[in-house]
């Protein structure tokens, strides 16, 4: 080929990646993280990134942005070198594109670069992305760093480190400092700032500062007095329902009036359910009775007087629809007020209304979801047909249908699956059968399985649903002395999901040290399930520092499905104690709308308790595979798979 041509087949490819540059058209190939093909393939890539011997840029700012952009595409493992050089780039552009692959792939080792390019100052939106690397694990340094930026001349800084420091891990000596310094910008010049800081601090959870939360709900800006009404419903603190009831009688925009609402639901003092009746009877402006039928059912713990309350209304036509909807979202809870309303005697109208919201509350009237009928258990040709056949979902109600059946070649038959050589995706099901199995299972000749599953729990390249689904099917094995070593390193993960999966199985094996330690992790989701976990100890096994650790979470903990969990594990291991490990499987749809957050919990009752546990999972179904959980039931948009199936 002439130069000449080759020159044009470069100026081509350059024009073409600029048009896919600023069409927002990614330039990597592959949408799921890899290694790298081939062992240079890396350095390839990277190499616009590299300077000459003194220390100058070879390649141009574009082509440097570029390869940051097409080292995305590769594992976190293969392109962290790359990354960190990249923080020292001359151009602010390459620094902030290499900041958010830190953010992204949660790199610990990009802090201390994050806090040195803070230091030097420079453009807003290169400090801006530092401060969001160093909230990636906010000790005490990194706090200090994040509390100076609340006093930045920016706004934009002050109203992001705001932001960051609401969302960030907080150790308990950390949280302190944090909670006073955002109560400080609750006065700052910017509406911006004054939101942020007072939805940071309703994120925080309780703790001092309802007061001064409370006192902007009479701010000028709609949207703060809106975000503190937030707040104020996140810490449920009952010291601020007189200023709620105050802000109510205000005349407020309709999305003011909303979050007003929503936060005097949430308040656990028994006083606001009669506000919520006076509401539903005289709806503020820009609200109506469907709206606060709707805040009222999501309030938890309703009362007898709100119930009653609402029974009583289904008597008045104009708010008889709204109270239905009230009553249908509390579930369960209505059912006894509604039965004894039908024994009563109602009006017949009202009488076929009440009839059909007791059958929709009914769990035995709501149709089985799942493929029917089964194949006959000793038809293993036809499993193995369905556990590959359908889409995701299929499979996976295959695999978890096989294992309440428990056919004598199950285990075997999946021990099998999962040793050939390949990757996870193609074998779900297999995996979800051993991870489902209600018993627990073990099997003389299982070395090379446990290898691959021990393999694809570490593999951080995969997906965190199925890292989890490997730990699941690791942790429903029967336990061993020599497994210590492989927990230990899973319960340290740097992902919070994988520690809060690895959190559920070590309460299957009754490991009590390990989860006593995830007591005290810094995120929810891990010591929501630590203390599911514990739930399902021998108490014997239980040394009174947990226990002690366990009443603390129950009270005090910020999260409310943490207090949830602990004050269930506390209660009800005593009261059922012969309670076993079998599992249930909860499913619930996400959102197809693309604006739309996904599921990040089911909300599951057990034995008269209410409790939230964390999903994982990919596209259309987020999924939780709880140890314990057989009996439980999901609210009524969960779908809750059968400990056992009826027989073909």
């Amino acid at each position: 080929m002439s130069s000449s041509s080759t020159h044009r087949g470069r100026r081509r490819g350059g024009l073409a990646l600029a048009l896919c540059i600023g069409l927002g058209v990614p330039v990597t190939a592959s949408a799921a993280p890899r290694w790298p093909t081939w062992p240079t393939e890396i350095h390839r890539v990277a190499a616009p990134l590299m300077r000459d011997a003194r220390g100058e840029h070879v390649f141009g700012e574009r082509q440097r942005v570029t390869a940051i952009q097409q080292l995305d595409q590769f594992a976190t493992g293969a392109i962290e070198p790359s990354v960190l050089h990249a923080l020292d780039d001359g151009s602010a552009q390459v620094r902030r594109e290499a900041l958010r692959l830190c953010f992204e792939r949660e790199i610990s080792a990009c802090i201390p670069h994050a806090a040195a390019m803070w230091s030097r100052g420079g453009q807003a939106t290169v400090r801006v992305a530092a401060l969001k690397v160093l909230a990636l694990d906010l000790g005490p340094t990194q706090a200090a760093i994040l509390i100076e930026a609340l006093r930045d001349p920016a706004e934009v800084i002050r109203a992001q480190a705001a932001d960051f420091l609401g969302t960030a891990p907080l150790g308990p000596k950390v949280r302190p400092q944090v909670r006073t310094a955002l109560l400080a910008k609750l006065a700052d010049v910017s509406a911006l700032v004054r939101r942020r800081a007072v939805l940071s601090l309703g994120l925080l959870g309780p703790g001092d500062g309802t007061l001064s939360i409370a006192r902007l709900l009479s701010d000028p800006e709609p949207t703060v007095r809106a975000a503190a009404a937030q707040a104020l419903g996140h810490r449920r603190d009952p010291t601020a329902v007189p200023a709620l009831r105050r802000a109510i009688a205000t005349p407020n925009e309709a999305s003011v009036a909303t979050e007003l609402l929503e936060a005097l639901a949430m308040q656990p003092d028994p006083s606001v359910e009669t506000d919520l009746l006076t509401l539903l009877d005289n709806p503020p402006p820009g609200l109506n009775e469907m709206q606060i039928a709707d805040t009222i059912g999501r309030r938890a713990d309703p009362g007898p007087e709100l119930i009653e309350g609402l029974v009583a209304r289904l008597d008045e036509p104009p708010r008889r629809e709204a109270a239905l909807q009230a009553l249908l979202l509390f579930g369960e809870d209505a059912r006894a007020a509604l039965e004894d309303a039908l024994a009563r005697g109602l009006a017949p109208p009202i009488e076929v209304e009440v009839q059909l919201l007791v059958s929709a509350l009914n769990p035995a009237a709501v149709p089985s979801l799942l493929p029917s009928p089964w194949p006959g258990d000793d038809d293993r040709p036809a499993w193995r047909q369905r556990m590959r056949e359908g889409d995701r979902l299929a499979r996976l109600r295959a695999g978890w249908t096989l294992a309440q059946r428990d056919p004598a070649w199950r285990v075997p038959m999946a021990v099998a699956e999962v040793a050939r050589p390949g990757v996870i995706a193609s074998r779900r099901s297999w995996v979800l059968s051993l991870a489902a199995s209600p018993d627990g299972w073990s099997t003389e000749r299982d070395a090379e399985a446990r290898a691959r599953l021990e393999g694809w729990a570490r593999d951080r390249t995969i997906a965190t649903a199925d890292r989890c689904l490997a730990i699941a099917a690791l942790g429903a094995r029967t336990p061993e002395r020599r497994d210590a070593r492989r927990w230990a390193e899973l319960a340290t993960d740097p992902h919070e999901q994988i520690r809060a999966c690895v959190a559920l199985a070590l309460g299957r094996h009754g490991d009590t040290e390990r989860l006593a330690a995830l007591l005290v992790d810094p995120r929810g989701t891990v010591r929501t399930n630590a203390a599911v976990g514990l739930a399902f100890v021998d108490a014997k096994d239980i040394d009174r520092t947990t226990r002690a650790r366990l009443a603390l979470l129950a009270l005090e903990d910020s999260d409310p499905a943490v207090r949830a969990a602990a004050a269930f594990a506390r209660e009800h291991r005593d009261s059922n104690p012969s309670a076993t490990t079998r599992p249930g499987l909860f499913l619930r749809r996400a959102p197809s709308f693309p604006w739309a957050d996904p599921p990040s919990e089911v909300e599951v009752q057990l034995d008269g308790w209410r409790l939230w546990v964390p999903t994982v999972g990919h596209g259309a179904w987020r999924w939780a595979l709880v140890p314990g959980f057989a009996r439980g039931e999901g609210s009524p948009e969960i779908e809750t798979l059968p400990a056992r199936d009826p027989a073909p």
